[in-house]
């Protein structure tokens, strides 16, 4: 008998089945009894088939192995999504969404613009996008606060660090890309006013100390107006702890931050701006007096 010895295999894994190895194109497909594989000196119990191509020009064949068995004795842990007919393979193990997953199902919009959503199903797909330009995904949580997104446009996965607050809000923290992060609110409800208090030393008019003509206004109900003359756009604002203030704009450009969160400072009648979401954007004010 023949040992198969794995370091780092290059090779076709079949995920059950043997009848997919018969290809057009292969010939003397068998069960190769005289070939076992070896994982770390420990012998893996599967099917092994050998198949020869017909246009190799030295007869020189193939073997092929269960990609579940191998991939678990490698020690991944190995899923298999029946409504996309996709085998996912990952370092750590599935579990259903309905036990981790299930506030996650349903549709979430993009708080920097309704029409961009994400729909979770239960049975672990889902599409994400703009109407008229989705895109079909496989999602799974494989521990708690913990999103895995396979795409099917795409050969690869996103890891996403996620949280439902108690305002309803989904964040999603990207562990590939630093300091991606996005905002989403479930489709069909309202987006929640910022949590926090009024700061009266805020309200009034303030000019931008690069362009005089482009002001802020907060007003002491929480709403506000930012811009240029006839250019303006509304929002409302609120202060959830000291030197913090968060400014939900009513309307946002695709690409933009609807939902902004900023430190802030005021000596004297200058008011500086740092933004919490985007490192190095600072602006500072000019309290206006008539």
């Amino acid at each position: 008998m023949k040992k198969f010895i794995l370091g780092f295999i290059t090779a076709a894994v079949l995920f059950g089945g043997l009848a997919a190895v018969a290809t057009v194109g292969l010939r003397d497909v068998r069960v190769a009894d005289d070939v076992s594989l070896y994982v770390h000196g420990q012998r893996v119990q599967t099917d092994i088939v050998h198949a020869v191509r017909d246009d190799h020009p030295y007869g020189w064949g193939r073997n092929y192995v269960s990609a579940r068995d191998l991939a678990e004795a490698l020690g991944y842990f190995v899923d298999w999504c029946e409504a996309t007919g996709r085998i996912l393979v990952d370092r750590v193990p599935p579990v259903t969404v309905t036990q981790a997953g299930h506030a996650l199902v349903g549709t979430w919009e993009w708080e920097g613009d309704t029409n961009w959503q994400y729909n979770f199903n239960y049975n672990g797909t889902g599409v994400r996008g703009m109407p008229g330009n989705l895109e079909a995904f496989d999602w799974r949580i494989p521990s708690p606060g913990l999103l895995m997104i396979y795409t099917n446009d795409f050969a690869y996965y996103e890891s996403w660090d996620y949280s439902i607050a108690t305002n309803g809000w989904l964040v999603l923290y990207s562990n590939i890309w630093d300091g991606v992060m996005y905002e989403y609110i479930r489709a069909g409800t309202q987006p929640p006013a910022t949590a926090g208090q009024i700061d009266p030393t805020l309200v009034g008019s303030w000019t931008w100390d690069e362009d005089a003509n482009y002001i802020y206004i907060f007003n002491n109900d929480g709403t506000g107006t930012r811009g240029w003359f006839g250019f303006e756009e509304t929002f409302t604002w609120s202060i959830p702890d000291s030197g913090q203030l968060n400014i939900y704009r009513d309307h946002a450009p695709l690409g933009e931050i609807r939902n902004e969160r900023w430190n802030y400072t005021i000596v004297g009648n200058v008011l500086t701006m740092d933004s919490r979401q985007v490192a190095g954007l600072t602006f500072s004010y000019i309290r206006y007096t008539p």
